[in-house]
């Protein structure tokens, strides 16, 4: 009897190990499945990001075209072509073997896939005021029941869990109402022109100059005739301040005082450089309390000064706003208030009188400028994202 009991208990632990076995084959294979889920999930989760992002930037990037210049018809049309844009750069991204299609939200309702507005202080999206003033793009992609279905699993069905929604949102942003310039690592868009805050205005406004030269995007050329976009004498137009003239036509020092026409020339060729934000500590900018910067000007222009601005013609620059101006010549000072994107449209030599520049305005990204609340036109930094 004793010889029985031993081998009865052995067959008794075999069958017991042959069942949990089975069993942990069963859990085993039940995370396996799970994990193959999941994976599949966050792959389709990252590629909804990636869709989310390429199209946030590229809509951002997009209102940044020149018809950001032209007036309130043609930027509504810009914010019709940067909504195209996004849903092209989504359909371009596809989640788990799909082309996502983007709700394009019309509307621009808040809630939207799609909203054009502007981040606020809090981090929020407004959509309120003027178009113009818009500077972030939100896109939501979604696989939902909602659109363009959710994503199909595999081995969770035998769970009863056939599919599973995902979506990811993005906000692209490009900063502006620069407020001053700082140290970059090569030289800034700025150049040492003024130009009165009211003619700038009166342009804007259409009130102001004439249409007289065509800005080519394809060839980047400059010619005669009118391609809907004003120009305005840089100088040496409404100067005359309360009776006193600068004299000086808005040229400014930028740098230590009583530079040279060599630096003046530079600067306006080349831009503000590092070297000459140096004598400010690497920034200068409006004073955040006035509002306002102070800066003097410089002997005025020469006709060498006038074949420097026409190596530049066409090219985007920014150049200063200002709103009042005393004195006059090198002890001329102006008191700048903000700072504007133009491109020189026409050089007019001095000859047999003082000559002139017409600049139309004109889109400038430039990643040295600094970001504020000043009331600065089309000058921007890139774009970038901001969720």
């Amino acid at each position: 009897m004793n010889a029985v009991f031993p081998a009865r208990r052995t067959r008794d632990r075999q069958g017991a190990m042959a069942i949990l076995a089975a069993l942990f084959l069963v859990i085993l294979l039940a995370c396996v499945a799970f994990a193959v889920d999941l994976g599949y999930l966050c792959l389709a989760r990252s590629q909804a990001q990636n869709a989310a992002d390429a199209a946030a930037m590229a809509a951002a990037w997009k209102m940044l075209d020149e018809k950001r210049c032209d007036g309130p018809a043609a930027l509504a049309e810009l914010l019709v072509q940067a909504q195209d844009t996004a849903a092209k750069f989504s359909a371009a991204n596809h989640i788990a073997g799909r082309a996502p299609q983007l709700g394009l939200n019309a509307n621009n309702d808040l809630g939207g896939d799609l909203v054009f507005g502007r981040m606020t202080s809090g981090g929020q999206m407004s959509n309120l005021g003027d178009p113009l003033s818009w500077n972030s793009v939100f896109v939501r992609i979604r696989r939902d029941a909602k659109l363009n279905g959710p994503v199909s699993l595999f081995f969770a069905r035998a769970l009863g869990i056939r599919s599973a929604a995902i979506e990811a949102e993005a906000i692209a942003t490009f900063q502006d109402g620069v407020q001053g310039f700082r140290t970059p690592a090569g030289p800034t868009s700025l150049v040492p022109f003024a130009m009165s805050i009211q003619d700038w205005k009166n342009i804007l406004a259409g009130t102001g100059g004439a249409d007289n030269w065509t800005w080519n995007v394809q060839t980047k050329t400059v010619s005669a005739g009118a391609d809907g976009a004003r120009e305005v004498k840089l100088f040496p137009d409404s100067m005359a301040k309360g009776g006193i003239v600068p004299g000086n036509f808005g040229t400014l020092n930028i740098g230590p005082p009583n530079l040279g026409s060599p630096d003046l020339i530079r600067q306006i060729g080349q831009g503000i450089s590092a070297a000459d934000l140096s004598y400010y500590g690497g920034e200068l900018a409006l004073d955040p309390v006035s509002g306002t910067l102070p800066l003097g000007g410089d002997t005025g222009v020469t006709a060498t000064i006038f074949s420097t601005a026409q190596t530049i013609l066409g090219k985007p620059i920014t150049v200063f706003l200002y709103d009042t101006a005393v004195h006059s010549g090198s002890n001329s000072i102006f008191t700048i208030v903000g700072f504007a994107g133009v491109r020189i449209m026409y050089v007019e030599g001095p000859g047999g009188g003082p000559g002139a520049l017409y600049v139309q305005p004109a889109v400038v990204v430039d990643n040295s400028a600094v970001p504020g609340t000043a009331p600065s036109s089309f000058v921007y930094r890139k774009v970038i994202l901001s969720k």
